[in-house]
């Protein structure tokens, strides 16, 4: 993706006209981590330096954990239609 024939590209402009797929994954972290601090109502709080790759890695762990612990309701769900408990004492026949 770029400018039609790079027409309207200053000479010694300092960035790339061009958009790399580091940056298009960049994009869909920031986005994602952005889009789910606003849902729980937080700040994303990132380090100002480094690479973008260890800068969101702590921010994206800790969004991975709380929902793996708390946003997934299914992980609760025990109705008898959709569970089946077996008695550990009893018994395995088998066929």
């Amino acid at each position: 993706m770029g400018f039609a024939g790079n027409n309207f590209v200053p000479v010694d402009w300092q960035f790339s006209p061009e958009v790399t797929s580091d940056e298009v994954y960049d994009a869909f972290t920031i986005l994602s981590l952005l889009e789910d601090c606003q849902l729980q109502r937080s700040t994303l709080v990132v380090p100002h330096g480094g690479l973008a790759k260890d800068r969101f890695t702590d921010a994206v762990r800790a969004r991975n954990t709380r929902f793996r612990l708390c946003s997934q309701p299914e992980l609760f769900h025990f109705c008898d239609k959709c569970t089946r408990f077996y008695d550990s004492t009893l018994p395995i026949a088998f066929v």
